[in-house]
């Protein structure tokens, strides 16, 4: 009994150095179930997407055999093939626009606008001769490529508030005139103001009081010279700011006349009278050189003494030289 005991307690005593071993073979027998079980589950979803897949293709690609039931009505009523109006609709229809001409080898021509002077030659001139102004800081002289304006603060041309120009407005517009005269582009004037309101018995606001800068600007254009067919007057009052109206120094940048010169001439107003005028001289030609036609036609043309012509009836003229001779009788 007392050795029983002893065995007992010498195997106690023993350190437990391999029961590590039980749970790392439960966990690997796990582990090794668990990829089994998704290997299974993978081999599954590939054979069950041939299969649909196989299925699908096999749908698709199987001819359809004709049916031989019998044949019903088509939606056509008349069970008659669509005419070439009912497939292409109203495209087959005869145009119904204007004659072509046999004799009408001559299409209309649309002008293209002409260009004027080089915008780049003008603005090295201007540059020139406004160099002090510039200098000032008062005058600037910028290109766009289509407009070559010439920003003029409004201080140099006009009391505050007032739309009426100042004596040194006009030599300063006589030297750029003698530029513009060189030229035939179209010129804009642009009156700008700042947002202080304005209101009093000349102008009810901004708007009046720039437009009637601009077309002050204009009209001294046109008597230094510059053909009135070229200029236009244009007033944006306070909503076109060149600058923050926040500060004494933006609102004063943003009172100013722009005079814009275009990259585009200016059609002279004779060339189009002269079309009309020849028009009209043709047309009487051809009425004078019209033979006076006999009682058949109706149609006589008579030269007053004046210079001018009588178109009547041969009737009527009979009846004239008839009380003629009466009187003279």
């Amino acid at each position: 009994m007392y050795r029983s005991r002893d065995r007992f307690q010498e195997h106690q005593d023993k350190d437990p150095l391999d029961r590590w071993l039980v749970s790392y073979a439960d966990y690997v027998t796990l582990m090794f179930a668990l990829f089994v079980v998704l290997y299974s589950l993978a081999i599954a979803k590939e054979e069950k997407f041939k299969t649909i897949s196989s299925t699908l293709s096999q749908v698709f690609e199987k001819p359809v055999k004709p049916e031989t039931g019998v044949k019903g009505d088509d939606v056509l009523t008349d069970n008659q093939p669509r005419s070439d109006y009912q497939k292409f609709g109203s495209s087959l229809e005869t145009p119904t626009g204007p004659e072509i001409m046999a004799d009408a080898t001559e299409q209309p021509v649309l002008k293209q606008p002409e260009y004027g002077n080089p915008l780049v030659s003008l603005q090295e001139q201007l540059t020139q001769s406004l160099a002090n102004l510039i200098e000032e800081g008062v005058a600037k002289v910028e290109n766009d490529e289509d407009w070559l304006t010439i920003q003029l603060n409004s201080g140099l041309l006009f009391p505050s508030g007032s739309g009426v120009q100042t004596s040194s407005a006009s030599v300063l517009l006589a030297e750029i005139v003698t530029i513009l005269n060189q030229t035939n582009n179209i010129v804009r004037v642009r009156g700008y103001t700042d947002n202080q309101p304005m209101s009093n018995e000349i102008y009810a606001s901004n708007w009046e009081l720039s437009m009637a800068r601009a077309t002050a600007i204009l009209r001294d254009l046109q008597r230094l010279g510059v053909r009135p067919e070229r200029l236009a007057a244009e007033g944006y009052g306070e909503f076109a700011p060149f600058a923050d109206n926040a500060t004494a120094q933006g609102r004063a940048e943003n009172r100013k006349v722009v005079i814009a010169i275009s990259k585009f001439a200016a059609r002279p107003l004779h060339a189009a009278n002269s079309v009309s005028e020849v028009t009209t001289m043709q047309q009487a030609a051809e009425i004078l050189q019209a033979p006076a036609q006999t009682d058949d036609g109706t149609i006589k043309v008579i030269r007053l003494p004046h210079g001018g012509i009588k178109i009547t009836s041969a009737a009527d003229a009979e009846v004239d030289a008839t009380k003629k001779n009466n009187g003279n009788n």
